[in-house]
């Protein structure tokens, strides 16, 4: 039997064995994405605030190397000198810098390196200055833009037209939507929290759990409004489905009776000749057939 080899092993092997050095296929990721936490260690990577420093000529070069991997084109790549170590590099830079849709270079603040660098501040803004109306304000737009802009950046950009407005107006539904929800959310709780008679370290816990509170409202009204007509769709499809149950059910099972009388000569011999405690003769048995 001919035992399977993964991509690193036929890369070593290839080394020794000049016959299949050219179109022995190379390992393109470091981590297996066909697990859990091979896919958290590619997304750890790919988080890397280092990787916003390369150069457009870079993320274009990395483009090229990565498509001829996608391509199974080994040769091409072994005969720009490119290493196995080489691609793992590249293949890291473009699925960093671009959007896999298509193709498009992803501006720095938009990329996934960029999401903790640009937050931080955004998070500190929020919990670290004055719960003033206007700081309420301020902060929770800014986050719920960014937020907004990052998720467009790097969603699908295969629709048409036709899909592309809706998309567009979807987003700014879901923009438009957080933004209110997690403004009115902030201001209204500060200023209940100003009205209520609490000690001073109960209201700064609360007052830290302000922010997180209007971030997470916004997104539950983002989801719905976003995937409102799925909710809808699914809705009615179990309804539908619950009608059919409910009413088919019964209609079923009450086709036959629960409960049966039969002769009790026509069950098995040992139920022939039974009595009852007044030793009158059993004559039929009434039973209960479930459902």
């Amino acid at each position: 039997m001919h035992s399977l080899k993964t991509a690193s092993e036929t890369t070593e092997m290839a080394k020794t064995d000049p016959t299949m050095s050219e179109d022995a296929p190379m390992q393109a990721k470091a981590h297996s994405l066909d697990t859990y936490w091979g896919r958290v260690r590619s997304f750890q990577q790919r988080m890397n605030p280092l990787l916003l420093f390369a150069t457009r000529t870079e993320i274009e070069s990395a483009k090229e190397v990565a498509a001829l991997a996608d391509a199974g084109n080994w040769s091409a790549l072994r005969s720009r000198g490119v290493t196995e170590e080489m691609l793992q590099s590249k293949v890291l830079l473009r699925d960093a810098s671009v959007n896999h849709s298509n193709g498009n270079v992803l501006h720095p603040l938009f990329r996934l390196a960029a999401f903790a660098p640009v937050n931080i501040p955004i998070c500190a803004g929020m919990l670290l200055t004055a719960p003033t109306a206007a700081n309420s304000v301020f902060w929770q737009w800014v986050n719920q833009t960014y937020n907004a802009a990052f998720n467009y950046a790097n969603g699908n950009r295969l629709d048409d037209e036709k899909q592309k407005e809706e998309k567009k107006t979807d987003v700014l539904k879901g923009y438009s939507a957080a933004v209110f929800v997690s403004v009115g959310l902030a201001v209204g709780l500060n200023c209940w929290l100003k009205n209520l008679n609490a000690r001073p370290w109960v209201q700064r816990i609360l007052q830290g759990t302000i922010p997180f509170t209007a971030v997470a409202g916004a997104n539950v009204a983002n989801v719905f409004l976003m995937r409102g007509h799925e909710c809808i769709s699914v809705l009615t499809q179990l309804s539908v489905i619950y009608g059919c149950l409910n009413v088919g059910l019964p209609m079923a099972v009450g086709i036959f009776p629960s409960t049966v009388k039969i002769a009790a000569s026509e069950l098995e011999p040992q139920f022939h000749d039974l009595k009852d405690s007044d030793g009158t003769p059993v004559t039929h048995v009434i039973f209960n057939r479930g459902v």
